[in-house]
C-alpha cells in the first residue's frame, strides 16, 4: 500500500535521509513528528525550500539562517505581473473551441492574455504584463503599484480592464469579457519571479 501525506506544514528547515533511504522532514517545531517517506513531492513554486536545499547541496538551514532570505536571495525579478482569475462562465461556444487554450499578445510583447476552460461552466484568464520604463530615471514600474497587489482588487481588475480596453485590440475581447464578469475577491497578482538557478 501507499500511504500520501500532505500540507505538512511551513516551518521546515530541513530534511534527513535515513540508512533505508527514507526521508524525513525537520521542522522548526520540536512538537511536530513527520512521518518517513520514500518520496517527498514539493509544490511550493518559485519560493520553495526544497528546491533550495536541493541547488545549495545542503540538507537544512542552520539555527541562525533565516529560510526565507536565503530563498529570496536565489529569486530574481522578471519584470511582469501576472494576474489571474477562475470565472463562473463558458466562454463563447461560437468563437472558441471546448477544451482548448487561447492566447494572445500585443505587438510589443507588452501584454499576454490566456484563456480557456477550468472544469465545468468555469473559464480561466490570465494576464502578463511587462513593466514600464521611466523615460526620466530608466527605473522598471510596475504596471499596478505593490500595495494595490495585495490590498485593492476592485484596483486591480478596475487597472487591468483600462489597460486591456486601451490596447484598441480586438483581439483581446475575450479576456475582456471575461475579467469583466470576474469577483474582484477571486482575482490574484503577483509579481513574476524565477530561480536564479534551476
Amino acid at each position: 500500500g501507499c500511504e500520501i501525506l500532505t500540507g505538512t506544514e511551513h516551518n521546515i528547515c530541513g530534511y534527513e535521509v535515513k540508512d533505508d533511504g527514507n526521508v524525513q522532514i525537520i521542522s522548526k517545531n520540536k512538537n511536530v513528528d513527520h512521518k518517513e517517506a520514500n518520496l517527498i513531492v514539493s509544490a511550493e513554486g518559485v519560493r520553495s525550500k526544497f528546491r533550495y536545499f536541493v541547488n545549495n547541496d545542503k540538507c537544512g538551514i542552520g539555527q541562525d539562517e533565516d529560510i526565507n532570505f536565503l530563498i529570496e536571495a536565489d529569486i530574481k525579478e522578471t519584470g511582469r505581473t501576472n494576474i489571474k482569475a477562475v470565472v463562473p462562465k463558458v466562454m463563447d461556444p461560437e468563437s472558441f473551441k471546448s477544451g482548448y487554450t487561447y492566447a494572445w499578445f500585443a505587438q510589443d510583447g507588452g501584454v499576454g492574455c490566456f484563456a480557456g476552460p477550468a472544469g465545468d461552466g468555469h473559464s480561466y484568464w490570465a494576464i502578463s504584463i511587462a513593466d514600464s520604463v521611466n523615460e526620466e530615471t530608466k527605473e522598471s514600474v510596475p504596471f499596478i503599484a505593490e500595495d494595490h497587489l495585495r490590498n485593492d482588487p476592485d484596483a486591480v481588475k478596475s487597472e487591468l480592464l483600462d489597460r486591456l480596453r486601451g490596447l484598441g485590440s480586438e483581439d483581446c475581447k475575450f479576456a475582456i469579457d471575461l475579467i469583466e464578469d470576474t469577483n474582484p475577491m477571486s482575482v490574484y497578482a503577483s509579481r513574476s519571479a524565477e530561480q536564479v538557478k534551476i
